[in-house]
């Protein structure tokens, strides 16, 4: 059965109404502070799981006059304030820890908080289970989130299933009194439920600053290179995420003379290929003449970006950019040297068996006709200016 995202969110909704009314019954039967944290954190997955269902159902409308780029990032908003809510959950369980251990307190029933725990950790292990398929096949980050959310909510249950058994066991078996254990495994149900605060908050914060696809990207500039001969030169991409949904912008240049209808079609050719591997992906192709400002033509089989600062009088300065581990591979030059200066990040240049490592304000000139090759070893990008100077002989009539 293919779940949609409502029903999905649904499904949670009424699985943590369910669990939240049990855990606060049984927690307040026995006393357990560890059991009332566990009630504290499902009723934080419940609020979460309103918030999900609120948020999928939002941003699946289509764009309008106000929203013309829909509403997808409701779901990173989501996302925040669910993480946010697990960090309130967090910190109200140590701070009911603490004071237990420095009071006391016998625990009761145990048997019942045994039974609780364990059905709490069977449902929602079929429910996060759930939850994270529908998310991974319609790329929702609430979704995610709220299946993060009851993930944990499984770990911790189990926890405390085996912690209160083992109370339980040694007080019926051998009239053992661990009951100063309950709030020290409830500090750590904090502490591990704060690492997933952290992790939602980061991943569902990040795409609301625009941040790059770059994953994404890699894909994209697979399917860009197999457009070499066809295409002169691409440049300025750029991606950003909102919610499920990819938007991808950049520039393409057409070699030679091309009629409109011809660079058209191209053009959602393109589109249609990037969707194709991207399915959440809105592109836009802006079609360019040849030798468009700043493009990095293909013939010469660089992953870098490029940006033309000046050209003219036999120069060219260019800005360029290469991510971690993207490279410019062995190529030459005959009619003209280069000059690369480094502004940012670590440059390792290859000219036949010579390697040379660059940092920030060092620079390096190639001559004429020599191979050489760029890479990016370091783990930031790298920025440097490129000065290409023709030889005079290359600029005569």
């Amino acid at each position: 059965m293919n779940w949609s995202k409502q029903g999905a969110a649904l499904l949670s909704v009424f699985s943590n109404i369910t669990l939240t009314l049990g855990k606060v019954v049984v927690g307040i039967a026995t006393g357990s502070v560890s059991i009332l944290s566990e009630a504290i954190h499902s009723g934080i997955d419940l609020v979460a799981s309103l918030i999900a269902l609120f948020s999928v159902r939002f941003s699946d409308q289509p764009a309008d006059q106000d929203h013309p780029y829909g509403h997808g990032k409701i779901e990173n908003v989501s996302g925040v304030v669910e993480g946010l809510l697990i960090f309130i959950a967090a910190g109200w369980i140590v701070g009911e820890s603490v004071h237990k251990l420095r009071h006391g307190g016998e625990l009761e029933s145990l048997g019942l908080g045994v039974l609780i725990m364990g059905f709490s950790a069977v449902v929602n292990t079929l429910v996060s289970s759930l939850l994270y398929r529908v998310a991974r096949r319609t790329n929702s980050v609430a979704l995610e989130a709220d299946a993060a959310h009851l993930r944990t909510d499984v770990y911790t249950s189990a926890g405390v299933f085996a912690a209160i058994g083992a109370i339980f066991s040694a007080h019926e078996i051998w009239d053992v009194h661990l009951d100063f254990l309950d709030p020290i495994i409830a500090m750590g149900v904090a502490a591990f439920i704060l690492g997933v605060a952290w992790r939602i908050t980061r991943k569902s914060f990040v795409p609301l600053l625009d941040a790059r696809a770059v994953a994404e990207e890699k894909q994209i500039q697979e399917i860009l290179a197999q457009y070499r001969g066809r295409v002169s030169h691409f440049h300025q991409m750029r991606t950003r995420r909102s919610g499920s949904t990819l938007h991808v912008d950049l520039h393409m240049g057409l070699p030679g003379e091309r009629q409109l209808a011809e660079a058209h079609a191209l053009s959602h050719e393109l589109k249609a290929r990037i969707q194709q591997a991207l399915p959440q992906a809105q592109v836009l192709i802006h079609v360019e003449p040849p030798a468009g400002p700043g493009g990095v033509r293909l013939d010469q089989e660089c992953e870098c970006r490029g940006q033309m600062l000046v050209a003219e009088n036999g120069f060219e300065v260019k800005r360029l950019e290469l991510d971690p581990a993207q490279q410019v591979p062995g190529h030459q030059h005959p009619d003209c040297s280069i000059r690369w200066l480094v502004v940012k990040g670590e440059a390792l240049v290859i000219r036949g068996r010579t390697e040379s490592r660059l940092g920030p304000g060092e620079e390096i000139e190639i001559p004429a006709g020599q191979v050489c090759s760029l890479s990016n070893p370091g783990p930031e990008r790298l920025v440097l200016v490129e000065i290409l100077v023709k030889s005079p002989r290359s600029q005569s009539p």
